[in-house]
């Protein structure tokens, strides 16, 4: 095993170790923890058909501190293979990869759905895989059949890093055409066995999805337009590219700086995009690649495809909102930048890079934690307002297991909008609530899964006339003392 790999391997977990331990030593719950304390993930209707395999390695329970350990692993093992892909050898940069890679924003928020965690980072190794197995100078149709399983598989976890081996592989082709050792043969072949790499992998995913609803006798979901894929219209093109590169803007920037002001991260990204731009045009011509116009055509081509690709499946469904935790595929980027440094740059120039991605990645560990502060509020006046709740049903009803009807929504009201620092996670506070009691069926899932209260619902009959009493209508909102009643035999609870 080559000591670069061992080194990206440590630099990986242990950084995603100190990153990321508060969330796996604490009970930090975002609204869906509730409903996948133990659940199968078994969500084929989302086009998601290996993602019950995936997760089952490590039980299908939502366990931190396992699914942590899991989760940093696997993210250690596609550092490991960048490390190999780009054949680092300046430990520094080894390190950086491996810290960036564990620290990103895009893993932070993937570990607020910790229980699914471990299964989207073996899609993010899966995706690096079929990249390594189909570099350049490999033309083994064993390897691009592998790649074919790799890719398909990772689509079937979690269909967004299809964009991380998009991004690996552009910044793939970038480093061979700068290094200047490939003729345009090469280049265009490549181009061919790549083309044919995500066609086949990418149809056999489709196809394993289509099989999979029909055997299981479910229809494809609406979520994130998954039942809309494959739809093209012009107007569904047009829209992706403005939305494509809002999403990146939104993403690095955090909104329109000019109106609404500078935060820390924004004013990193801003030096980082910067300091890209430099790195990128520096090596063209330390490279000599502007000599040569066919190759330059195409390396303009790749970059100018790179942020379509971080949101390719904004052009295969008009309805794909990217959030943050399907971005993942950007810390390649801020990786190869640092490449580029390291390999055309002077060792003063190569230093100040490191020390911005350096900086960055602490920023990122900043905000992780940030959020995973936000993350143990909510969680502990959710168990607050439960425990209250609970009190005050139990001096309403002696039954061990009572009748509970709870009307209203309340979801508005739980954004964390004008919060302490609230502006230093803009990216995460979409996904962050003040707490997740917000209708009947979070409520419900909450107060069994965190307090072991049972009970049942009332019948549609009760709710319905129920919902047309005089004496519901009277009732105060949460926390109101007249906000839970027992009406009728039932408890009722009226949230807004």
């Amino acid at each position: 095993m080559k000591w670069s790999w061992k080194l990206a391997f440590l630099a990986a977990f242990i950084t995603g170790f100190l990153v990321h331990i508060y969330k796996f030593t604490n009970t930090l719950y975002i609204r869906d923890s509730p409903l996948n304390v133990y659940t199968s993930q078994n969500i084929v209707g989302s086009g998601r058909w290996f993602l019950s395999i995936a997760c089952g390695f490590s039980s299908w329970f939502d366990l931190p501190w396992v699914n942590g350990l899991f989760s940093l692993a696997l993210i250690a093992l596609t550092a490991a293979v960048v490390v190999d892909l780009f054949r680092m050898e300046n430990p520094i940069l080894i390190l950086l990869t491996g810290g960036l890679l564990a620290s990103f924003p895009a893993v932070t928020a993937t570990f607020f759905y910790e229980f699914t965690a471990d299964g989207y980072m073996l899609a993010m190794l899966l995706a690096a895989l079929s990249v390594r197995l189909t570099v350049m100078e490999d033309r083994n149709w064993r390897h691009l059949l592998l790649a074919m399983v790799c890719l398909c598989l990772s689509c079937g976890t979690y269909q967004a890093y299809v964009s991380f081996a998009l991004l690996l592989a552009i910044c793939h082709f970038w480093q061979e055409l700068l290094e200047g050792q490939r003729s345009m043969a090469d280049c265009l072949r490549w181009i061919g066995r790549q083309a044919v790499l995500y066609i086949v992998g990418l149809a056999a995913y489709y196809g394993i999805w289509k099989l999979c609803l029909r055997l299981e006798n479910v229809q494809a979901t609406n979520y994130q337009g998954i039942d809309q894929v494959g739809r093209l219209s012009p107007e569904t093109i047009r829209k992706a590219v403005g939305t494509s590169l809002n999403t990146l803007r939104q993403f690095l920037l955090d909104w329109d700086i000019l109106s609404q002001g500078w935060t820390v991260y924004a004013a990193l990204n801003a030096l980082f995009l910067l300091a890209a731009a430099i790195a990128v045009v520096n090596a063209v011509r330390k490279s000599g690649l502007w000599r040569k116009p066919g190759q330059l055509a195409l390396f303009l081509l790749a970059g100018a495809a790179m942020p379509f690709a971080a949101c390719i499946w904004q052009f295969t469904s008009p309805n794909v909102e990217y959030h943050p935790l399907m971005l993942q595929s950007l810390a390649v980027i801020y990786i190869f930048t640092g490449l580029l440094y390291d390999r055309w740059f002077s060792v003063r120039w190569s230093t100040l890079a490191g020390g911005l991605l350096a900086v960055i990645m602490v920023w990122f560990g900043i905000q992780a934690n940030i959020s995973y502060f936000y993350l143990d509020r909510c969680y502990k006046t959710s168990y607050q307002q439960g425990c209250e709740m609970m009190a005050r049903i139990h001096m309403l009803t002696d039954e061990e297991v009572p009748s509970v009807a709870v009307f209203g929504r309340s979801y508005a009201n739980k954004a964390l909008e004008g919060a302490p620092g609230v502006r230093a996670v803009h990216n995460m506070s979409g996904l962050l609530q003040t707490d997740i009691l917000y209708d009947q069926g979070h409520w419900t899932r909450f107060m069994e899964a965190a307090m072991g209260f049972r009970f049942t619902y009332v019948s549609d009959e009760t709710r319905a006339a129920l919902e047309q009493s005089p004496e519901v209508a009277e009732m105060g909102c949460w926390p109101a003392a007249d906000s839970v009643k027992c009406i009728d035999g039932s408890i009722v609870i009226k949230l807004s």
